[in-house]
């Protein structure tokens, strides 16, 4: 028994961590129709380092476990959707967050929503939808398993991302993402790509 068992548990293992590599769609092509909107690209682009830094977040709860990083990212997607609730990749961040926090309803939500705006995500919707469907029929055991897997597979990451966190990076980003679009607005539109 222990033994099915234990292949039971690898098998889920190699389903949940796994994941092929997938196409992403084009951003340029959706910053390029934002473009000639100052004020959407503005909000795009706060949105955009909002949402990185959720991401830093939740790799830094994966880590730790600790539910005041999901929380805190938590937050900063949330400030993100409402800067810029048009862009499908905030849901789908979102969406990740609570799938870590084992809150399946909420992520199946988000991933219908990340579709709806951008039928382009469909592939890899499809494949979290997978993934959450695996992880809501595994038992407690299996839950924990798959937590630490998890954290080995985001120890790199995550080692990236707290130096991301504290070194002010964001801001630079932001800074810089601000400048070039600000000449992009102005007329050089050779800048939209740098923004």
């Amino acid at each position: 028994d222990f033994k099915q068992k234990e292949d039971e548990i690898k098998e889920m293992q190699s389903k949940t961590i796994k994941i092929p590599t997938i196409k992403m769609p084009d951003t340029e092509k959706f910053i390029q129709k934002l473009s000639k909107d100052k004020e959407k690209m503005q909000a795009f682009s706060e949105a955009t380092s909002l949402q990185l830094e959720a991401q830093a977040l939740m790799s830094k709860a994966a880590q730790t476990q600790e539910d005041k990083y999901y929380n805190q990212a938590l937050e900063k997607i949330n400030e993100s959707i409402k800067l810029f609730p048009d862009y499908s990749v905030s849901y789908i961040t979102k969406a990740q967050i609570y799938m870590q926090m084992g809150e399946y309803k909420k992520t199946e939500k988000l991933l219908d929503k990340a579709v709806d705006l951008d039928s382009n995500y469909k592939e890899l919707v499809d494949i979290m939808r997978q993934n959450v469907k695996i992880l809501s029929k595994s038992s407690p055991a299996e839950k924990k398993i798959y937590r630490e897997q998890l954290k080995e597979a985001t120890k790199g990451v995550n080692k990236y991302q707290e130096k991301f966190l504290k070194s002010g990076e964001v801001e630079k980003i932001n800074r810089q993402g601000k400048k070039a679009l600000a000449e992009a607005l102005l007329g050089d539109e050779t800048k939209y790509n740098l923004a």
